[in-house]
């Protein structure tokens, strides 16, 4: 859960999305809509990595399992790689949209 929750405070920070009264699937949706407005063409590989963390942590929470290392590092690696590539495509499209000074 401490993963999802970095998860969950990042895209509330990054996409101001509200996250935290929210199922995992409604985040998906909600990241999903984010992405194809603003027209991410790595959404699919984005949003599979979502579902990778939020899946395994749903497991965990409800389901009562433990998941194995490769699982965890997964999961992890998952999360890293989703901040890592959204956040280049937020400075990207902040700078498109940042109006420059005459």
């Amino acid at each position: 859960t401490q993963l999802t929750d970095i998860i969950r405070t990042y895209i509330e920070d990054a996409f101001g999305l509200d996250c935290f009264e929210k199922t995992s699937q409604e985040i998906i949706t909600d990241v999903k809509k984010y992405l194809q407005k603003n027209k991410y063409k790595k959404r699919s590989e984005e949003l599979e990595k979502l579902r990778t963390i939020f899946f395994t942590a749903d497991l965990v929470k409800f389901a009562k399992s433990k998941p194995t290392e490769q699982e965890h590092e997964q999961s992890n690696q998952a999360a890293f790689d989703f901040i890592s590539s959204s956040k280049d495509f937020l400075i990207t499209q902040q700078k498109t949209e940042t109006p420059k000074a005459d």
